[in-house]
């Protein structure tokens, strides 16, 4: 197993490797974190477009899935999703890396 430091720049470098296209592209990123959310448990997930903003909302907390990482260091490390199978991986480092921006919000008192 390979230690990257700089996960971020990392991912930055290989678009490649995380993309079937080969370049990061909005609606793959999205339809990745939606994938994501009803594989570790979500039974409901919205994906709305609004202008150059994508919004995601789910009835789980998927950030807050990982008994190891923070809902912060999902963004910034590569961490593994061994629920989708062999060499799987968890897509928030993929919105750091190519998102112009990005805000998480938690449901008051959820």
């Amino acid at each position: 197993m390979q230690v990257v430091e700089d996960a971020v720049g990392y991912v930055r470098k290989r678009p490649e490797r995380f993309f079937s296209m080969g370049v990061p592209e909005p609606l793959a990123l999205v339809t990745h974190i939606v994938s994501e959310t009803f594989i570790l448990g979500a039974s409901e997930t919205c994906a709305v477009h609004r202008g150059h903003w994508w919004i995601i909302r789910s009835d789980v907390d998927w950030l807050k899935t990982h008994p190891d990482y923070t809902p912060e260091e999902l963004f910034l490390r590569i961490v593994a999703l061994p629920q989708a199978g062999p060499n799987s991986m968890r897509a928030e480092i993929l919105l750091t890396a190519f998102a112009q921006k990005g805000s998480t919000f938690e449901r008051p008192g959820g």
